[in-house]
């Protein structure tokens, strides 16, 4: 029912193969994102950029105030092991977040594990976003600061249609390499009734010439691609993780619909609100 909380702690003096309940360290910082239902599988989303700014070690716990346990794959695992994922952008703000390919060297049980981040390399961009509403079908909302997913109905208050979210994505820079990872994250809006039961399920579309400016329920695009992922409870605030690795392979632009079968809507920041902002993260093998 619940993933876990994540905690940046102050001490980072422990030893995986010494530390115990006796000698842990105080779980000292507060709650930097809590992650809802988690399934068999799931790769498991925590933003923690507020507590990383640079170069340098980093500790962190994970507890929950749920007695359902949830169990993740650790370093010694044979595959999904854990690893974090860094979007590096210029200090001068003036353009797209450049993300680098991403070496991990596994090493021996109790040796140190090390990311290594490449020369700048492949550009993951969210060029475009809009959501559509089947019961003002001539309506765009391309300039809103929230996109929204909804099966029509009641909990979102003074909506009673159906709203698919679209998005566009730009992928550049990776050349002659491959995509190994590729998520886009949307946030959950920090406004009333964002969370949902379920977050929705995204779909690889063939229809790309939409315009997010223009485009509404009766000129969009059909959703003519298989779910890739659907997500579960998502939570106000909550970075909100949607893998579409299998949907691209390298350079390109690509499409996005998010549907669901809920009528307890999900509200996301758009590239126009604030808080996050949509993004594709990557990581590139060769």
């Amino acid at each position: 029912l619940s993933g876990g909380q994540i905690h940046a702690i102050s001490s980072c003096a422990w030893g995986e193969r010494t530390i115990t309940w006796n000698n842990q360290p105080a779980i000292d910082g507060p709650v930097l994102a809590a992650v809802g239902k988690v399934a068999l599988k799931q790769g498991v989303d925590f933003d923690i950029t507020a507590a990383i700014h640079g170069d340098g070690v980093y500790c962190f716990a994970i507890d929950t105030t749920s007695t359902d346990n949830v169990n993740y794959n650790s370093r010694e695992a044979t595959t999904g092991k854990p690893s974090v994922a860094i979007t590096v952008a210029p200090d001068c703000g003036c353009g797209p977040a450049q993300v680098p390919n991403t070496t991990t060297t596994t090493t021996p049980v109790g040796a140190a594990t090390t990311t290594t981040l490449a020369p700048a390399g492949a550009v993951g961009t969210v060029v475009a976003d809009t959501y559509i509403q089947s019961d003002l079908p001539t309506t765009n909302f391309g300039t809103k600061p929230q996109i929204f997913v909804d099966n029509g109905v009641a909990s979102n208050p003074g909506t009673t249609g159906v709203q698919h979210t679209f998005l566009r994505v730009s992928v550049s820079g990776v050349g002659a390499s491959h995509v190994s990872s590729a998520h886009l994250q949307l946030q959950v809006a920090n406004v009333t009734n964002s969370g949902s039961v379920i977050g929705g399920a995204i779909h690889a579309i063939t229809g790309c010439s939409w315009d997010e400016l223009t485009m509404t329920w009766n000129t969009a695009p059909p959703i003519d691609g298989p779910a890739l992922v659907t997500l579960g409870v998502v939570a106000t605030g909550q970075l909100a993780d949607f893998d579409v690795t299998p949907a691209i392979p390298g350079d390109g632009v690509y499409c996005f619909a998010i549907d669901t079968t809920s009528t307890d809507s999900a509200i996301y920041n758009s590239r126009e609100g604030s808080g996050l902002k949509p993004a594709l993260v990557l990581q590139v093998a060769p």
